[in-house]
């Protein structure tokens, strides 16, 4: 894995601003904006382990920023706690990049529903 965290902000629409950490015990937020809300969950294994897989098999090194304004959303990528690469663009997010994302969703919202779960009880 060459990145030990990511933050991605969608600004054109939903106000998304997800943040993961794979520095320390491993986090993944997502704040949203639109609904004043924020998820957390700890990454571990497995869930941790497919994560870098599909951020590995993305390929960002590659990737350009798009050249227009305004900006909809932006990635940024850190290695070693320092900025290592800026994406952005106003066009869709790339499949993969949404795949990503939603992973992620999926993921922040199962540990929230998980703890309501098991508070009911």
């Amino acid at each position: 894995m060459n990145y030990d965290k990511l933050i991605f902000t969608e600004t054109a629409s939903t106000g998304i601003v997800l943040t993961v950490d794979f520095s320390g015990i491993g986090e993944l937020t997502v704040e949203s904006e639109s609904a004043g809300e924020v998820t957390w969950r700890r990454l571990t294994a497995p869930a941790k382990d497919v994560l870098q897989a599909k951020l590995v098999a993305a390929g960002f090194d590659s990737w350009q920023s798009e050249e227009s304004l305004p900006v909809c959303w932006g990635l940024e990528l850190f290695r070693n706690g320092k900025l290592a690469k800026h994406i952005s663009g106003c066009n869709a997010v790339p499949e993969i990049l949404r795949s990503i994302l939603e992973l992620c969703i999926a993921l922040a919202e199962n540990r929230s529903n998980h703890k309501l779960v098991q508070s009911a009880n």
